[in-house]
């Protein structure tokens, strides 16, 4: 058996390595499709680098021969970079997306649907030291379409089993649009809280009343709305931390200078990437956690936290709300803390902690993790016949 994984250079594809290569030993490849010789993020440790060009690596010619052979091919997101790679692939050969919410939400929706009326006032006419990127990025489409290169719509019906960051997503996604072929339905997830998300902090609790405000330098925190509130009901005295070492740096620089306006030398933002260590025992004094997300984000962040025993706050309509709720987690809504300030001075008690701690830990331990992997892989490998499994730990 030989599995191929394709991906872009993120720590994410460190994570899936570790556990599929710990399921299926010595039978993975993985990719990672970048502009540079070395890996910047994701570590070079059984890796391939694949050079890109300014528009891809599809241009100009086709590369169908380097997939002969594979069992399985592995998608590690599905944007621009990566998703014409599947019309280069034998359609006899089953092929997973495993979704990191980016790379499908534009079916969904446009962006500005995800962002807040004070969010989406502040970033018009920001973006100006950006129009490099947005050049690029329309020149690159107009060269696919000249070059004949299908739609992402198009390789979504080439996909066998497509597997979002949520498994309530899926039907998000599907009915989105008028799909001629969509992909089954596989469920997966990046990170385990041994390895990833708490790692050396498994006995420790959040120690503090700082809140933690957003994941990104992105627009769709709507970190505004969370900054004008505090400020209006006289949040003070205590730290506000806003993670924004990733993402956009202009919208980062806007969310600095309001949040430094706001809250003078209580307002502390991460501008650049922390070792995993740093980066908790920086989060670990807020045991308060806005997440103002319409759509799905800082799941990460949100496991962590849960963990750690802080008292989370995520908007209703983030399908990331149902989905924790479905678990059994204890998370209140945004709209509850705009009714009920005063939830920003209750943290959980022991009960609630410890409940929270038991969910997460049993739903992304190793354990939980290596069995999903071999779930999907099963799945995958066994098309048209009876053995086919659904997974078994499917929410």
């Amino acid at each position: 058996m030989r599995i191929l994984h394709l991906a872009t250079d993120d720590k994410f594809i460190d994570q899936a390595f570790r556990v599929f290569e710990a399921c299926f030993p010595q039978k993975n490849e993985v990719w990672v499709f970048s502009k540079y010789k070395k890996l910047r993020v994701a570590s070079q440790v059984g890796k391939k680098v694949v050079p890109i060009g300014f528009f891809g690596r599809w241009l100009p010619k086709k590369n169908a021969n380097d997939y002969k052979g594979y069992d399985l091919v592995i998608f590690h997101s599905f944007g621009d970079l990566l998703y014409p790679e599947i019309f280069n692939i034998d359609e006899a050969v089953p092929v997973i997306w495993i979704g990191w919410g980016y790379d499908y939400y534009d079916l969904i929706g446009e962006s500005d649907d995800y962002l807040l009326p004070s969010t989406k006032s502040i970033i018009s006419g920001l973006y100006v030291s950006d129009i490099r990127a947005l050049l690029k990025s329309r020149l690159g489409s107009i060269v696919r379409r000249l070059l004949g290169v299908e739609s992402k719509k198009n390789g979504v019906g080439r996909v066998k089993y497509f597997s979002p960051v949520l498994a309530n997503e899926f039907e998000l996604v599907l009915r989105a649009g008028e799909w001629k072929v969509f992909p089954e339905k596989a469920y997966w997830q990046y990170g385990t809280i041994e390895d990833d998300f708490v790692k050396d902090f498994k006995l420790e609790w959040v120690k503090g009343d700082s809140v933690l405000v957003g994941n990104s330098a992105t627009p769709t925190c709507n970190h505004v709305e969370v900054l004008y509130f505090l400020d209006q009901i006289g949040f003070v005295g205590r730290r506000v931390i806003a993670p924004l070492s990733y993402g956009n740096k202009v919208y980062g620089d806007k969310v600095n200078e309001i949040g430094g306006r706001l809250f003078g030398s209580n307002f502390l933002s991460l501008r650049q990437f922390m070792p995993i260590e740093e980066y908790l025992s920086c989060i670990k004094e807020c045991g308060y956690v806005i997440m103002n997300h319409k759509r799905q984000q800082a799941v990460g962040n949100i496991i962590t936290m849960l963990y750690l025993g802080a008292r989370v706050f995520l908007r209703r309509e983030s399908p990331a709300y149902q989905y924790f709720i479905d678990m059994g987690v204890i998370v209140n809504t945004v709209q509850e803390l705009e009714e009920s300030p005063l939830l920003l001075s209750l943290p959980l008690n022991e009960i609630e902690r410890a409940a929270n701690r038991k969910k997460v830990s049993e739903h992304w331990s190793r354990e939980s993790s290596m069995q999903r992997t071999i779930d999907l892989v099963t799945q995958a490998l066994c098309l048209d016949t009876e053995k086919a499994l659904e997974p078994r730990n499917r929410l």
